[in-house]
Parts: C-alpha cells; structure tokens; sequence
C-alpha cells in the first residue's frame, strides 16, 4: 500500500499551508494543511485515510468539508453559500439565522391574530346572547337566552368560542390549535339557507331516516358475520372476527369496494355478490327518504311565500288565515320579464292575475292605465264569461299569482263577499 507521503506527491498537493483554487464554472477553494508528525487527523478523516487503497479513492478536500449528519434537517439541505475559508459553514449559518427570523416572526403575527379571532368571536356571542330576548317579549329574558344557546347556531357559536379561549390559556397540542381554526366555519350555517335547509328536512324526517339506519346496521352485522364463517379459514387474518369483517361489510355494502378486504372463495364470492345487491337496495332508502324531505320542505316553504304574498293583496284584508290558505292552494306563481305581453286582447280569457312584485300597463282607452303591486287583472274576462279586452304588458319584471278559470268560478262559489267585491271592481273598470 502506498504511502501518504506518495498519495500526496501523486495528486500534486503542496504539503504545507497553500491555497489550490481549481479553474472552471462554480469554482471554490480549499484550504490543505500539512499534518504533522504524529498528529491525530480524527476519526473521520483517519477512517478515510485508511480506507484509502489509491490515489484516486481518497481526496484532501473531503476532510475540510462540513459534517451532513446531525443537527436540524433543514440545515443540512442548505448548499453551501459562502466562498473560502469555511465559506460553505457560515452562509448555511446565516441562511439559518435569517429564516429563523422569519419562522419568528409569522409565529408571532399568527398568535396576534388568533387572539383577534377569540376575541371578536367571544364578543359576538356575549352581544348575541345579551340581544337574545328581543327576539320574543313573551318570554322572560333568562328564558330567551337558554333557548338562543340550547338552539344549534347557539351551540355552534359556543362551540367556536370555548376552545378559542382556553388555547389562550391552556396549552395546548398544535394539532389541536389547527383543529380548532376549522371550527369558525360552522358559522357560515347562519348565512347559508341552503345549511338551514338541510338541517330543517333531518329534523322533519328523523323517524324514518333513524328507521333505515337501524335497518342497515342490523344487515351490516349479519353480513359480515356471514362473510367471517366464510372467508375465516382462507384468509385468518383479514376475517379475524366479526369486528374485523365489519370494515369488508361496510365497503361492500356501500358499494365502494376499496380491494383491500375480497373474499377468495367460491362461496365468498357469491356472498358478497348478493350482498352487493343488497347494499344496492338499502342505501337507496334513506336517498329516498331526504328526497322526498327536500320536495315537501320546499314544497311548504313556497306554499308560506305564496299565503304571505296573497294576505298583504287589498283584494283579501278581510279574509281570515284559513280563508287565504284556501286561495293559496289554487294559485299557482308566475315570473313575467319586462315588456312581455301578459295576455292579448281577443284571446281567450283562461286566468286572472294578482301582481306581487312589478306594474304593468293595461292598453285601454281613452288611454292606458298602469296597475302595481297589490292590484289584479284579466277578471273581466272571467265573469263575463268572453275574450280579453284589453292587452296588458309588462314594465319590468313581474312576479305573478294565477288563478285558473275553473278555480275562480269555485272561489266565487266558495266565497260570495270576494265575488262580490270583484265584481264591483270590474264593473268600475268596464264603465270606464
């Protein structure tokens, strides 16, 4: 084995302090140092001598490069910034320092800003619990504000506020305090119908949702017990037991089947086939359920609209609740966009129509007239039993009320003091 003498004389290395600076693009220095006689070079570099069989397996300047292992991780991914002289050392150094600094300071600008957060959190929901009773005057105000945090957009804001404040006080996990910024986003059920809407159909239709539910977990259990006796013995550890078929249950029965958990038998595989089927047929049912939920809630909901619209109609102030949802039930609602014609003179008259929202114009002479919210047309032609006419357009969009001739003919059966005072109105009309 050649010595180090000879390994340093073949790479051409001077054995004293110089300074060798290789030409080429990206070019660094290194420092060689002679080591004297008897000089311990270290493990590192003496294990790298040793090591060494040629002049080609060992080079000096690995010696003077900085230690990869250790310290932060991140550290040891920064090149080397700095040139000369333990250049490579000091720029890792201070690009460490300089996003230690920034690490700091958006540490600090995150804690300013929860504490904002708590705090205007925790300020909306004593203002909302202390405004609590103006909602009702027929409750007592401790009454008003036990409902206000027993409601479920009350327990969402408590929900939101309690952990917000005990991470100021406590400390806490940083998972956790991730978690809790989740938390904020139940709020938005307060400006979201769309939330309310859903919550409102689970509470009408709980029973039968709870029914399917109870349905499902039944068959769930005694599929995958039926799958554990089947598939126990060919696969041990995947059917284990029952509760470790549960999971092969619920992936089959849900028809998502993730090919973690199959059964290999032939009797499995017919198995699980049927139950496939079954999962089909069953998931269907609770589908079906908030269907028909979602159909009747907005159903109601537009049947509300329409009553609120017709008892503010001066045609109907007279008329009691009942009264109104008997005319609400046969009106059906109607969107005319500007300048449309809403029925033509000469045509037949099928409907008479109640204005909500919008004016039209009713060309008649000497000249036309225009009719607003809360007026009617197109009786006329239904108590006389003829044509239209007049042609009425509209000015701007329109939301209307109609009201079918069959329907009209029985609400005039139905109600003669309304007959009555419609007929006034048109008789006025036609003597104009």
């Amino acid at each position: 084995m050649r010595s180090t003498r000879q390994m340093r004389s073949s790479v051409a290395l001077p054995m004293h302090n110089s300074r060798v600076t290789p030409l080429g693009l990206g070019a660094f220095r290194v420092i060689v140092h002679s080591v004297p006689s008897g000089h311990d070079p270290g493990p590192t570099g003496h294990a790298r001598r040793q090591g060494a069989t040629d002049c080609h397996d060992y080079d000096p300047r690995q010696d003077l490069r900085p230690p990869r292992t250790g310290g932060d991780p991140q550290l040891r991914q920064l090149p080397d910034l700095g040139h000369g002289r333990g250049g490579g050392g000091v720029g890792r150094r201070h690009h460490a320092a300089h996003l230690s600094r920034r690490a700091e300071n958006w540490l600090r600008i995150e804690e300013s800003l929860e504490v904002w957060v708590a705090a205007v959190f925790t300020a909306e929901f004593v203002l909302r619990l202390w405004t609590a009773p103006e909602a009702s005057k027929r409750r007592s105000a401790l009454n008003c504000r036990l409902r206000y945090v027993g409601s479920f957009l009350g327990v969402v804001d408590l929900v939101v506020v309690v952990p917000l404040c005990l991470e100021q006080i406590v400390p806490v996990e940083r998972d956790w305090i991730d978690l809790v910024g989740l938390l904020p986003l139940m709020k938005l059920a307060r400006f979201m119908p769309g939330l309310r809407l859903v919550g409102t159909v689970v509470k009408n239709e709980l029973r039968p949702l709870l029914a399917a539910l109870s349905v499902l977990a039944v068959l769930l259990v005694l599929v995958s017990g039926g799958m554990y006796v089947i598939e126990r013995e060919a696969q041990p550890a995947a059917f284990a037991s029952i509760p470790h078929a549960l999971w092969w249950g619920i992936v089959t029965m849900g028809t998502i089947g993730y090919g973690d958990v199959v059964p290999i038998t032939a009797g499995g595989k017919i198995f699980a086939s049927m139950v496939m089927l079954i999962g089909v047929a069953i998931f269907g049912i609770p589908a079906g359920i908030m269907a028909n939920g979602f159909a009747s809630e907005i159903k109601r909901r537009d049947y509300l609209v329409t009553w609120r619209s017709l008892s503010r109609v001066p045609l109907f102030q007279g008329l009691d609740a009942s009264q109104i949802a008997e005319i609400a039930r046969l009106v059906q609602v109607q969107i005319a966009p500007s300048e449309s014609v809403i029925v033509r003179k000469g045509e037949p008259a099928d409907a008479m129509y109640f204005i909500l929202e919008g004016s039209v114009e009713v060309d008649v002479l000497p000249k036309p007239v225009t009719l607003e919210s809360g007026q009617f047309f197109g009786e006329v032609g239904l108590i006389k039993d003829t044509v239209r006419n007049a042609t009425v357009t509209a000015i701007e969009e329109l939301r209307l009320l109609a009201l079918g001739k069959s329907d009209f003919q029985r609400l005039m059966k139905a109600f003669p003091d309304l007959a009555k005072r419609i007929a006034e109105i048109a008789a006025g009309r036609t003597g104009r």
